[in-house]
């Protein structure tokens, strides 16, 4: 969709770190992580007043996971993957992103630290 952006040189990232490095070079390449685009930019916003008030993480997470979605989804060319400390297999880029990027034959690059 047009709100999440171009559909090329989308940058992903999972585990403790890996959002910093994953911004620092979508910011030095053109490209954008979910976090940059508008609906991102919105939903981390609502997450942090969310989190703050008591909510848990598990009533948020269905949101991030139907961004996630289609910002996978949407996706054209390579994309760029960054991964830090403690990447969970039960979390949204394991259960979501990459298997459609996956399933779409997206080619992923390992983005360095």
């Amino acid at each position: 969709s047009r709100a999440l952006g171009s559909a090329t040189g989308r940058v992903f990232w999972s585990g403790t770190g890996a959002s910093f490095a994953a911004t620092r070079w979508a910011l030095s390449h053109a490209g954008s992580t979910l976090e940059m685009t508008w609906p991102g930019r919105v939903l981390n916003s609502v997450t942090e007043m969310a989190l703050g008030a008591g909510v848990s993480w598990e009533s948020i997470r269905p949101l991030w996971e139907q961004l996630s979605e289609r910002f996978a989804a949407g996706a054209q060319g390579p994309v760029m993957f960054f991964e830090g400390l403690s990447v969970s297999p039960s979390g949204i880029w394991m259960t979501r992103e990459a298997p459609i990027l996956l399933m779409n034959a997206t080619k992923v690059v390992q983005g360095g630290q």
